[in-house]
């Protein structure tokens, strides 16, 4: 059965080079028209944009490949300030990694720390704010990308040879073992993991407080409205539950 293209309904070849965006054929002439070389090219940067972006790039006759690597640029240049904030020093080996990150991390995720290890092979270890990646990129083609959101993270720990360190990560029944990472390097990512860590948890408790708090005031106001507290009254115990004078 013939494909048929999203973009204007028109029948795509057998032999034509085509894509599917968000379930959809597309056509490689309308590819082209967008700014990409072909469809093979698209296809790599497939998880960057949506047909929507697409209709709209080809309506407006923007070049969406340009588009996406502004913005990939861009998000590139805050991952490597977060990377100096954190002072990140060892990635060794892992040049195809760190490029790979603006397609692999979320638009507000933070870096937190990274440093290259082998699980394997060699790999990129990044901790952000929510969870634990492992990055291995493809010498010709893709990557892998395993993860660990920091609340499923059951204990970490380290040790250290006379060069490298070894960092180990419990989840659940599955242990990670990260060999040949910097022998500064591990404690580091250790500590920083254990500080995240604490830190979502603050953030959830905060959350469940909030969340309290404000089924307690929705409970003294449907009192009010049931006529069984006054307006004053209702102040009062308001000011209670906020801590106000």
């Amino acid at each position: 059965m013939s494909k048929l293209c999203a973009i204007d309904n028109a029948e795509i070849g057998m032999m034509s080079g085509k894509v599917q965006v968000d379930g959809m054929w597309v056509c490689e002439d309308h590819l082209k028209q967008a700014g990409f070389k072909n469809a093979t090219e698209a296809l790599k940067k497939i998880d960057r944009f949506s047909l929507e972006d697409l209709q709209q790039a080809l309506a407006r006759n923007v070049n969406l490949k340009e588009a996406i690597d502004g913005d990939k640029s861009s998000r590139m240049a805050e991952i490597k300030a977060q990377f100096e904030a954190a002072k990140v020093v060892d990635l060794v080996g892992t040049k195809k990694e760190v490029k790979a990150l603006p397609e692999i991390l979320q638009p507000n995720e933070v870096v937190k720390y990274a440093t290259s290890g082998v699980i394997k092979g060699t790999v990129l270890m990044v901790l952000t704010d929510s969870r634990i990646l492992f990055i291995d990129k493809g010498l010709v083609y893709g990557f892998k990308s395993t993860e660990i959101p920091l609340n499923m993270v059951n204990s970490v720990s380290y040790s250290t040879g006379m060069l490298f360190g070894k960092i180990s990560i419990t989840n659940g029944a599955i242990t990670t073992t990260i060999e040949s990472v910097g022998k500064e390097s591990a404690p580091i990512m250790v500590d920083r993991i254990k500080t995240e860590i604490a830190n979502s948890h603050q953030a959830a408790i905060h959350h469940d407080d909030d969340q309290d708090l404000i089924s307690k005031l929705r409970e003294l106001k449907s009192l009010v409205d049931e006529g069984i507290l006054t307006e004053e009254e209702f102040t009062a115990k308001k000011k209670q539950l906020l801590n106000l004078k």
